[in-house]
């Protein structure tokens, strides 16, 4: 079977219309809703990429992750650098099954990072991931891992 890549230009060019403009036409008032106007914003390069492009749905079985921990963190966004503390893991304090994932805190940054490229460089390690007896115990930790990644950061700065 021979794909027409003129026909899924048009069909993507179709849909990309039509969802930004029906919902302008239908309701006929600013949309306030983050979310949504996210939506109608990424939706057409998600056709387009659902479209030209062979999707993977399945996770990898192995994931190639750094120790799982706490490190101290230089992070960029929009041409800023910005000292941070990133953990690697699962977070087994949290009750309920949580996938290994990777978060970063940056110290000293007010502003939305929603939508942002952001490069994370992993520069030291700080303490291997820890189970804790209680939240409160989790954010006590937290604040201490923080003051030692701020004081540790300066070597790197």
């Amino acid at each position: 079977m021979e794909k027409n890549i003129y026909l899924y230009i048009a069909v993507m060019a179709g849909v990309s219309y039509l969802i930004r403009v029906l919902p302008l036409t239908l309701i006929r008032k600013p949309i306030k809703n983050q979310f949504i106007q996210s939506f109608l914003y990424y939706v057409p390069y998600v056709t387009l990429a659902v479209m030209t492009f062979p999707a993977n749905l399945i996770p990898p079985a192995v994931k190639h992750l750094p120790k799982f921990g706490v490190y101290v963190t230089r992070v960029t966004v929009d041409g800023k650098t910005y000292g941070g503390l990133t953990n690697v893991g699962a977070k087994p304090t949290i009750s309920g099954e949580n996938p290994v994932g990777v978060e970063t805190y940056l110290y000293n940054f007010e502003g939305d990072l929603y939508g942002k490229d952001m490069k994370v460089e992993l520069l030291d390690f700080v303490r291997p991931e820890m189970k804790f007896e209680s939240i409160d115990a989790l954010k006590a930790q937290l604040d201490h891992d923080i003051k030692e990644c701020q004081r540790r950061y300066l070597e790197f700065a």
